[in-house]
């Protein structure tokens, strides 16, 4: 399923995005699958808040501590 297609069933007020990635050899391995979870998901994201209205993201990039 689409982001926008989600927003398309009901009003949202906030978004939460976890974008967590925390296998740190992978991410070696697999930069690309990493790039897209956490760059260009949340610019998927962000659009669609803009066009929707949404005025709120809480947003978390990873899962390591």
């Amino acid at each position: 399923m689409q982001v926008f297609e989600i927003f398309t069933r009901g009003r949202f007020d906030t978004v939460m995005h976890f974008a967590a990635v925390s296998y740190v050899a992978e991410s070696v391995s697999q930069p690309l699958l990493y790039y897209h979870n956490v760059t260009i998901n949340t610019i998927h994201i962000l659009e669609a808040l803009a066009q929707f209205n949404v005025p709120r993201l809480v947003y978390s990039s990873t899962c390591a501590t």
